[in-house]
């Protein structure tokens, strides 16, 4: 049975992760990461509906991934797990700069994850056993990225190439 952590998850892909995750009879617990208390409480009322899960299967942190004292606080206190899901995908206006003169999309899609990775391991929250996956969608890209004038680095992935990552033990 598995705990799996979602950043995001408050609506597009992460709350679709869990929509799908929370079906899934391998999985014992969900954590809803989003900026704000609010949105996690909102995500998670939705959820529970939509699933008809217990009170208990889910659970919250708040960790804004633009802002790295946030980022040590919820890798602080944040909660048991077995797998997290990094979902890039935040509309972060990608023409404003912020203090390391990133893109905000770029840091809350990108930089953002590295550094709640970093404070996980840490923390010693992020051990052998558990897994990391990463998941984007084309607007945690700038447009140019894809106009095929760069080389591709993206791939398509298909479901049974996702499936392993998501609910397999790997050491």
């Amino acid at each position: 049975m598995s705990t799996i952590a979602i950043t995001g998850s408050n609506q597009g892909i992460g709350y679709n992760c869990a929509v799908q995750l929370a079906n899934e009879p391998t999985t014992k617990k969900i954590i809803i990461i989003c900026r704000s208390q609010a949105k996690c409480d909102a995500a998670i009322a939705t959820l529970k509906a939509e699933t008809k899960k217990d009170d208990d299967f889910f659970g919250s942190a708040t960790c804004d991934l633009a802002d790295l004292a946030q980022i040590k606080k919820c890798a602080d206190s944040f909660p048991d797990f077995d797998r997290i899901c990094l979902n890039a995908g935040g509309m972060a206006p990608n023409v404003k700069l912020d203090a390391a003169n990133a893109t905000m999309g770029m840091t809350v899609n990108t930089l953002g994850h590295a550094a709640l990775i970093d404070a996980l391991l840490a923390n010693g929250k992020l051990s052998k056993g558990k897994q990391v996956l990463y998941v984007g969608s084309e607007v945690s890209r700038s447009v140019w990225s894809f106009s095929g004038l760069l080389p591709n680095y993206c791939r398509n992935f298909s479901e049974k190439d996702i499936e392993p990552a998501i609910i397999k033990n790997y050491s």
